[in-house]
């Protein structure tokens, strides 16, 4: 939805699309921006975005709103916008914003999965892992440090980093036989026996079991 206002903050054009994402049509739109949104907290750093825009005259990076629509609806938005300068001044901001709703509910769901992942990971003895096999991004839990020393993985560790961590001489066999099962579209558990070097330089005796998540081409996607 396209949109601009003054430096007040009140609208003075918005698209029709308006009535598809508010519930108000272009002329009942026509309000403070502000009327608009519920008092979650991350508001405030929406009106300091646009707030800077008017007094600096320089673009914004994109930030989030949640709104609540005519119907008594919430839903979230990605704003971007730039401010209006005339003969040098800011006269108002352009802006679009888009329904990312879904993707908010999604993220959610997403951080209650990863809080339960990590309750397990403390309550067991074995070690768990978490690898997006699509952007080679490998978190691993609490019991890495518990067997072997390890902290917790934290931001990107590839699969080539923990690839390291086994054995030389175990090192290509296992990983040769992870490559054969997950190029096997019908196959979605891997189980190896190997020695995994432990953060003092010594090495344990493993034995790993993994679940390949695979999307509808059969391609793998995760392991666990």
């Amino acid at each position: 939805m396209f949109y601009q206002h003054d430096t007040e903050g009140v609208l003075n054009y918005v698209v029709p699309q308006s009535e598809e994402f508010l519930g108000y049509s272009p002329e009942k739109a026509m309000r403070n921006w502000t009327d608009f949104i519920t008092d979650h907290p991350i508001n405030k750093e929406g009106e300091k975005h646009t707030q800077k825009a008017i007094e600096t005259g320089e673009v914004q990076l994109p930030y989030e709103l949640q709104l609540r629509t005519a119907d008594n609806r919430i839903i979230w938005v990605e704003i971007h916008e730039a401010p209006l300068i005339e003969n040098g001044e800011v006269t108002g901001i352009v802006g679009s914003l888009t329904d990312i709703t879904e993707r908010k509910k999604y993220e959610e769901k997403l951080r209650e999965s990863l809080e339960r992942y990590d309750f397990v990971s403390k309550a067991t003895r074995d070690a768990i892992y978490d690898w997006d096999i699509e952007n080679n991004n490998l978190h691993w839990g609490e019991g890495f440090k518990k067997l072997f020393g390890h902290e917790p993985g934290e931001g990107t560790y590839t699969i080539e980093k923990y690839h390291q961590s086994v054995h030389p001489e175990d090192r290509e066999e296992a990983f040769d036989d992870l490559k054969f099962t997950l190029q096997d579209s019908s196959m979605n558990k891997w189980a190896y026996e190997y020695r995994f070097k432990r953060d003092d330089g010594s090495y344990a005796h493993v034995i790993e079991n993994g679940y390949i998540v695979r999307n509808d081409d059969g391609a793998p996607i995760r392991m666990i």
